[in-house]
């Protein structure tokens, strides 16, 4: 394993060590950051301050072809079964919790930054998808939704390219 320079400093054998002097400038940037944004807070800041204190927000992506909307989202749950995937008509929800307990017999806990964290995102759909049609996939880390879009929403698409007007599907 490569090893990692460590300095050593002893109280009184230097009056400003470089790292005082960095974490100075880093806490000051900070004060000033958090005093902009308290500054400018909205209600609207405030209630996704305390969504993202509450649940866990991973990323996510959504996207759409003619037939189907496609959800990925980086989900590292503690196991595939801990995942809850409800589809209605135009929303799809995931819900997953994720405890951080993986202690050794014997260990005791000092310091973590490993939270237990609890997933809840809901996705508007634009389009009708047939909930019982749907299917999702759990590999590595990333969770896959497909929502086959329904067959009334595949009809007006077919119609409105037949006559020639601009579909609303992509």
């Amino acid at each position: 394993m490569p090893k990692v320079n460590v300095e050593t400093f002893c109280p009184g054998e230097f009056e400003h060590p470089w790292f005082f002097q960095d974490q100075t400038k880093v806490l000051k940037s900070i004060r000033e950051r958090a005093h902009e944004l308290f500054s400018s807070r909205s209600e609207m800041v405030d209630w996704l301050n305390a969504e993202r204190e509450l649940f866990f927000i991973p990323a996510s992506e959504l996207a759409e072809t003619g037939t189907e909307f496609t959800l990925r989202m980086s989900a590292p749950a503690g196991s595939p079964q801990d995942i809850s995937v409800a589809v209605e008509p135009r929303c799809v929800t995931v819900h997953d919790s994720a405890y951080a307990r993986d202690l050794r017999a014997g260990e005791k806990l000092l310091f973590s930054e490993f939270h237990d964290r609890e997933i809840f995102r809901q996705f508007a759909l634009t389009h009708d998808v047939t909930p019982e049609a749907a299917t999702a996939a759990y590999d590595g880390g990333m969770l896959t939704i497909t929502l086959p879009k329904a067959a009334v929403a595949l009809l007006a698409a077919t119609s409105a390219a037949a006559m020639g007007h601009e579909t609303p599907l992509k």
